[in-house]
């Protein structure tokens, strides 16, 4: 550990240092352009700003440099707990602008101690967004690409195209729910109103939760033998009638900020069908990522008043794909046609749904300059639940506060997610305390810890307490 933290070390030192020296030199040239001209004699201040502009490099590159590390807190004792998400983290945001257009990217690489409960393999690139994009009577936008539409805090239901990343499952920043998908959008202004239409050809393989944060598979025992259940990667959707398009208009009207929009395509949220398979006379329950297409309209509305600022977004879709409950009889028979030399059932159909999601949820600042609450709550629901299985991710009401210290150097929060589907609540708790240095470098502590109170979905991370350090340089 001590020889990967000096490595680490050594190569922040070298990524954050020679940059600001090219800066600085770079700097000190161009105001020796700027005092003295190209023959040594002063520039006049009117001819400053035109310099500046001849002078003004089309590229430009911004990013950080990262640390974190965690240890689990969820064993029964102690010394049975260990280290995880011991990674180094580099995002470069590269942007190369000439007249109306520029190219942009936002890529990370990741280095790790390549143990069981890291989330990336080390030495991985991976590529976030890049893109095209262009200004004129239309902006448009073509590449890998984040829409982020909605005003939702926590959770975002109009936000359809977005493909989630839920590697890290609870433990990620609101700048890392979302990965780039590869569209095509155009967006055409028409005073404090704007009209944005995309195209998402291709649908990724879904980001479900791995290494620490990976749902524990478990043995099912069965007359005919033990089923292991296995978590598979979905495949990538490329076929042409699976492309996914929206449409959406809005913008201010007065204190205002609202939007309508349109969605045909994939599902966004992850829906695991179950397939019993037979491989070399040993037998698994297979649970497969589902994308089928869907129709839904939303809106999502923000209002800020002073220091308290309300937001509502809700879709509603006429076919959600479903997927129809599991009972001992479908289990009896799809073991029947594996015994009669079937390599393969499924124990599950897809259906289509009535279906809602809405978020409801607002800031307020309640003491001093900084002291803010915010609150969100987030529902999902089949319209008719029979026969099928229900949402997961429903019923969840966000609490958080928090409020900056000494100068806006040290920031304390702490939040909480309570699920109140199941007769008792589960409960999610979260602390942290960052220290701002102001010369771009933060250190945060923090930990989670995790009550399911037999909670459905809490139930799955009842045991992955924590506690993290994580160091972050921006440039």
């Amino acid at each position: 550990m001590k020889i990967f933290g000096k490595i680490a070390l050594f190569l922040c030192f070298c990524v954050f240092i020679a940059p600001g020296i090219l800066f600085a030199q770079t700097e000190e040239e161009l105001l020796d352009q700027l005092l003295l001209g190209d023959g040594g004699e002063e520039v006049t201040t009117e001819n400053e700003d035109d310099l500046l502009v001849e002078n003004k490099s089309p590229f430009s590159l911004s990013g950080f440099g990262e640390f974190e590390s965690g240890v689990s807190m969820g064993e029964d004792s102690f010394e049975d707990n260990s280290f995880f998400k011991n990674h180094g983290r580099i995002k470069l945001k590269p942007s190369y602008e000439i007249g109306s257009i520029r190219a942009y990217g936002d890529i990370d690489f990741f280095t790790n101690s390549g143990g069981s409960g890291e989330t990336r393999d080390s030495g991985s690139l991976e590529c976030v967004e890049a893109y095209i994009e262009g200004s004129g009577a239309i902006l448009w936008k073509i590449g890998k690409q984040r829409f982020n539409w909605g005003v939702g805090d926590s959770y975002q239901p109009t936000d359809l195209f977005d493909r989630p990343d839920l590697r890290d499952s609870f433990m990620r920043d609101n700048d890392d729910r979302y990965t780039g998908v590869y569209a095509v959008s155009l967006k055409y202004l028409m005073g404090d109103y704007a009209v944005e239409a995309a195209v998402r050809p291709v649908t990724e393989k879904a980001l479900g939760p791995v290494g620490f944060y990976a749902v524990e598979t478990e043995t099912i025992h069965t007359a005919s033998g033990n089923l292991s259940t296995r978590y598979q990667d979905s495949n990538v959707i490329t076929d042409l009638d699976k492309v996914s398009a929206g449409i959406r208009f809005g913008g201010t009207s007065g204190i205002v900020d609202w939007h309508l929009m349109y969605y045909s395509g994939m599902n966004r949220d992850l829906l695991y069908r179950s397939t019993i398979r037979s491989e070399s006379s040993d037998l698994y329950l297979d649970l497969q990522p589902v994308y089928k297409r869907m129709n839904a309209v939303g809106s999502d509305l923000c209002i800020p008043l002073s220091k308290f600022n309300v937001r509502l977004e809700g879709i509603f879709s006429p076919d959600m794909p479903a997927l129809s409950s599991i009972t001992n009889s479908d289990l009896a028979a799809g073991l029947t046609s594996i015994g009669a030399g079937a390599s393969s059932a499924d124990l599950q159909s897809i259906k289509h749904r009535e279906y809602f999601n809405y978020t409801a949820g607002f800031d307020i600042n309640l003491w001093g300059d900084d002291g803010t609450v915010y609150l969100e709550w987030m529902q999902a629901r089949y319209l008719n639940e029979d026969n099928v299985e229900p949402i997961l991710l429903t019923d969840i009401l966000v609490l958080k506060a928090e409020d900056y210290l000494f100068n806006q150097f040290l920031k304390l929060s702490a939040s909480s997610l309570i699920r109140i589907r199941d007769k008792k609540p589960g409960v999610t708790l979260k602390g942290e305390a960052e220290y701002d240095f102001k010369n771009g470098m933060t250190m945060a502590v923090g930990t989670y810890a995790f009550i399911s109170n037999g909670d459905e979905y809490i139930d799955m991370i009842d045991d992955k307490d924590l506690a993290y350090l994580e160091m972050k340089f921006e440039f």
